[in-house]
């Protein structure tokens, strides 16, 4: 759309990023008639993380109809827990199902977004030199976007392939190699297995066990999926019950020593006693660390694979890397090839700048304290929303429940605002500050800050990733915003009151779906 001069006219909304949750925002601002709005997505398909990583093994660790749009469930899914490409195929699904196409702008890759205060306005500077402005700004790009590669000297001198995990080659063939692989988390379970049933040897360089849990995983049959097809409410229902029994993991979480941390710590060595005999082995594999401090992995095949022959499990720390070979204090190992399952830099969330009110920078800010409020808006950004933002994680259960409810929360304050005529919308200081002291005294006494190295604290030991309560919890406080947490600007210059919000009902929305439709 165009102005009278000629130029294009301001849309309602930008949304950066084609994943989980821009695509969820797209189709939610659709469903609520607001449909001035672009999604930018860098690269030429959507699908975020499920689109870049396609490592071998790649699947979800949260069975998957949780793994799923509340409003967009599956009867498809082919496994308890939907390999990598199962998912992508989803959301390509949900993009042509609910008409985003023509939404969404390809190769848009943003470098930067301001905030104009006194016209109330983003505008988005794209690396092609175009500038959008919008009154609204969703940066739903997420935080598993930059992946970490480790300081490791001579690394840039290796001469063989070095991929990360999230970068992979699909061309590499791991037949007849010597593969490095270093890291033993997320993806590392999952790429090491299918790595050892073709190389030549795989060496695994870990630096701190993991605690790892029986995945359970079988093949769903096309009668059960005929079941979800077409028994109203059996698909629902399997959701609700998966949701409890993840809900019921946060007992473990919140009290380290309490007794569903005991009996989940069992679980866990028992599955490790079960799977490795040598009892050396054994103790490298066994964590010294409180069960949830670090990421909870699952794994049928990964302790398997470390007992193969030509699987071994190195625990001294790497020194330096050569042309080809990666060095420890104590010995020198020749390969072929390096894998990095090293994860994200996940406290550099914003791969480009926001600039808010009175030019401050969000990446500045957020470089020693990442900070907002309900993990969505943050104070000094009018006008923005953070899907997935800092301290929205449950640790526990599935985050696009997360991202659902932020979703809707976002976009109600859009209608809202819309609606009204509102030149902006921020949250208050205090608003951010009181919120933030009273999550952070009660992650103190969690498992996140029981002592262990992970990627959930900053380098002073603040939890900026996790969120502490049940997801029913922080779902109530996202369920309707509350309107005076904000300083709200009005185009007449006049200041709405709380009588004045108060006339104004939300738009309509189907539930976030957060315990399977049920309240």
């Amino acid at each position: 759309m165009t102005t009278a001069t000629g130029q294009q006219a301001p849309l309602d909304v930008v949304v950066v990023g084609a994943g989980f949750a821009g695509l969820g925002m797209g189709i939610q601002l659709k469903r609520a008639g607001i449909t001035a709005f672009r999604i930018l997505e860098r690269a030429p398909q959507i699908g975020g993380c499920w689109r870049d990583n396609v490592y071998p093994g790649l699947c979800c660790d949260i069975p998957s109809h949780l793994y799923s749009y509340s409003f967009e469930l599956n009867p498809k899914w082919s496994q308890k827990f939907a390999p990598g490409r199962e998912i992508w195929e989803y959301l390509e699904h949900c993009k042509r199902k609910y008409g985003l196409e023509r939404f969404i702008s390809y190769g848009a890759e943003v470098q930067s977004a301001r905030f104009d205060d006194g016209t109330g306005l983003w505008t988005v500077h794209l690396a092609s030199g175009e500038r959008i402005t919008a009154r609204f700004l969703v940066a739903a790009q997420g935080a598993l976007t930059l992946p970490n590669t480790p300081d490791i000297p001579g690394l840039e001198s290796f001469e063989g392939p070095v991929m990360h995990t999230a970068r992979w080659n699909p061309q590499f063939d791991a037949r007849g190699k010597r593969i490095a692989v270093i890291g033993n988390a997320a993806s590392g379970v999952q790429a090491i297995p299918q790595l050892a049933q073709q190389a030549a040897h795989v060496y695994v360089f870990q630096r701190t066990p993991n605690w790892v849990f029986p995945r359970g995983s079988a093949p769903i049959s096309a009668a059960t999926q005929a079941i979800y097809r077409w028994v109203p409410g059996a698909m629902r229902l399997k959701r609700l019950a998966i949701y409890l029994e993840h809900e019921m993991r946060y007992f473990a979480l919140k009290n380290p020593r309490g007794r569903m941390a005991k009996f989940v710590r069992k679980l866990a060595k028992d599955h490790l006693e079960k799977s490795i005999s040598d009892p050396e082995l054994r103790r490298k594999l066994t964590p010294d660390y409180e069960f949830g401090c670090k990421r909870m992995l699952i794994s049928d095949d990964y302790f398997p694979a470390l007992t193969r022959p030509n699987v071994t499990l190195i625990t001294d720390p790497i020194e330096r890397a050569g042309s080809r070979e990666i060095a420890t204090p104590r010995a020198r190992v020749e390969v072929d090839a390096v894998v990095l399952a090293t994860g994200y830099r996940v406290q550099e969330m914003l791969s480009y700048d926001i600039i808010g009110r009175d030019g401050q920078s969000m990446n500045a800010l957020w470089k020693t304290t990442p900070e907002a409020y309900l993990g969505v808006v943050a104070a000094g950004f009018p006008n923005l929303f953070l899907p997935g933002g800092p301290n929205s994680a449950p640790g526990h259960t599935s985050f696009i429940l997360v991202l659902e409810n932020h979703i809707n929360y976002a976009v109600r304050c859009i209608a809202r605002a819309l609606e009204s005529n509102y030149l902006s919308m921020e949250v208050r200081d205090q608003v951010q500050a009181n919120y933030n002291k009273r999550m952070q005294d009660q992650l103190k006494n969690m498992v996140w800050s029981s002592g262990c190295k992970n990627w959930y604290t900053t380098a002073g030991g603040r939890v900026f990733t996790q969120v502490p309560g049940f997801s029913w919890q922080y779902a109530r406080k996202l369920r309707r915003p509350k309107w005076s947490d904000f300083v709200i600007r009005s185009h007449d210059a006049t200041p709405p009151t709380d009588s004045d919000l108060d006339k104004y009902p939300s738009p309509a929305f189907p539930s976030s779906g957060l315990a399977g439709e049920a309240r």
